[in-house]
């Protein structure tokens, strides 16, 4: 294995962990965002 393939290896891993992270952090916005409504709505 080459160190040019490493750096290929990482950097797709990067990408996949950034795609990730965001899809996650995306997620946890709905979820905040879906418990402020509800909160609103039992007043």
């Amino acid at each position: 294995m080459s160190g040019a393939d490493l750096h290929d290896q990482a950097r797709r891993l990067d990408q996949a962990e950034r795609r990730w992270l965001a899809d996650a952090r995306d997620r946890l916005q709905r979820i905040r965002a879906a418990r402020l409504l509800s909160r609103k709505q039992e007043r």
